[in-house]
């Protein structure tokens, strides 16, 4: 996926790592969730949220996922994955 800004600029507007943590938020997942699945720590979850919402200027990390989804940055099957919610729950 490309997501570059609309400048053309080559540089992508957030970091790979950063739009998995979007994927995961735009799921429900919180940080100390995301955090676990992805073997780090809460911190460095909330920092990259907070670098990706700077990044598109997002007001609030609660707006987060709307202005990225909105930047297409997740498309509608980024939104659920039951598959990645049962493995954060052990189901």
């Amino acid at each position: 996926m490309d997501d570059t800004p609309a400048d053309g600029n080559p540089e992508p507007l957030v970091t790979e790592r950063q739009r998995e943590i979007l994927i995961l938020m735009a799921q429900g997942m919180g940080y100390k969730e995301i955090a676990q699945h992805m073997y780090l720590s809460t911190r460095t979850v909330e920092r990259h949220a907070a670098r990706a919402a700077r990044a598109l200027g997002a007001p609030s990390h609660v707006s987060l996922g709307a202005v990225a989804y909105e930047m297409g940055l997740l498309r509608p099957e980024h939104l659920t994955n039951d598959e990645t919610r049962n493995d954060i729950r052990g189901n």
